[in-house]
């Protein structure tokens, strides 16, 4: 239904309003003028952390190819890189941050969570005492903030992407969205984003490998 629901909103709406064909010029414009053909995925969820090794696959089969649809040699494509808010704000956002400027940052938020938890008797130091009149969500969504604005003040790229929750409507439709993105992408590199000639060699080798195997 949340799929469903997407592309009902995304055919209806006026090309100058619609959210995906401004996302994916977006993508494409620092693709083509700044060389930023890394495309990181981080979801501020732990219900959308495995949705981040989807994506890697979805975009990097979808976009990596070495052809146009002319036939010529192009070698293109974006390399995806899973990330999870707001762990890997101790990690990877270093990178991230100050690193080469050759990556977009896809950051999905979540408006509100099914299951929170207050913050008033979870630490004992006196240093996060400050963090008791939280709950949890509050403090992923400051995490989230922070992110981005950090990213705006480092000129780094970003596009956010907000679900009001984490049910089967909502990332239904996100995967819509995220699977219409990718497709809209491969018409702006002009390649086929609905094959995988590099993945199917790879079947091919391995199937010949057994083949001499069983034989010896």
């Amino acid at each position: 239904r949340g799929a469903e629901l997407i592309k009902e909103d995304l055919l209806s709406t006026k090309l100058d309003e619609n959210i995906l064909l401004q996302s994916a010029s977006f993508i494409y414009g620092l693709f083509k003028e700044k060389n930023v053909n890394q495309t990181v995925f981080m979801p501020y969820s732990s219900l959308l952390r495995d949705l981040s090794f989807w994506f890697v696959q979805l975009w990097a089969e979808s976009l990596g190819k070495k052809v146009n649809l002319n036939g010529e040699n192009v070698h293109t494509g974006l390399t995806p890189i899973p990330a999870y808010g707001a762990t890997d704000q101790h990690s990877q956002v270093q990178l991230f941050m100050e690193g080469p400027y050759d990556k977009l940052a896809v950051v999905i938020e979540v408006d509100r969570f099914d299951h929170d938890y207050s913050l008033d008797n979870s630490f004992q130091q006196k240093a996060l005492k400050s963090l008791a009149p939280f709950n949890l969500g509050q403090l992923m969504k400051a995490e989230h903030q922070g992110t981005l604005k950090a990213f705006e003040q480092n000129s780094r790229p970003y596009l956010n992407i907000k679900i009001s929750k984490c049910d089967e409507i909502n990332v239904g439709g996100l995967i819509m969205f995220l699977e219409s993105l990718t497709a809209l992408m491969g018409h702006y590199l002009d390649i086929n984003p609905f094959d995988q000639p590099g993945v199917e060699a790879g079947k091919k080798f391995a199937f010949e490998w057994l083949d001499g195997a069983n034989q010896a």
